[in-house]
């Protein structure tokens, strides 16, 4: 590939895979013949944007973990909270339980949210690193399909 479309493809993948993945990425961009620039383009890449949006505004309910595709994560997480946020309420709001299960709610509460918040960076991470793996592999499927 030209260096000019080496450019273009790099400066596309580049905020959207890990630093560690950059360097090999736009050597592999240089070996790739013209003829895959289709394919890469079209490359289903994760949007950053859209992974911290649903991590953020789904209010940790896992639709996030459900985009990147860690299914089962998702559906813990999902449990977890919507579990959390039942007995929160149910102990906070609706009636006088013991102070030890109070005390225990509450800490779960604060679990949850400290799950929540911390899932914003993590999946933003995970993202880039799916994106990476998508994109050297291709890459690396073009150029060593005949080797094999």
């Amino acid at each position: 590939m030209t260096g000019e479309k080496v450019n273009i493809f790099y400066n596309k993948f580049k905020r959207s895979v890990p630093k560690s993945s950059q360097e090999s990425i736009r050597t592999d961009l240089a070996k790739v013949p013209d003829e895959c620039e289709a394919e890469i383009k079209s490359l289903p890449t994760r949007s950053l944007l859209l992974t911290l949006v649903l991590s953020i505004f789904t209010l940790g309910l896992g639709v996030d973990r459900f985009y990147l595709g860690d299914i089962g994560m998702g559906i813990a997480k999902g449990a977890f909270r919507l579990v959390t946020a039942i007995l929160f309420i149910l102990v906070n709001f609706t009636f006088a339980p013991p102070r030890g299960i109070m005390v225990f709610v509450n800490i779960l509460a604060i679990v949850s949210t400290i799950w929540y918040i911390a899932d914003w960076f993590y999946t933003y991470k995970n993202a880039k690193t799916l994106n990476g793996n998508l994109v050297s592999q291709y890459l690396h499927q073009q150029l060593y399909a005949d080797k094999i």
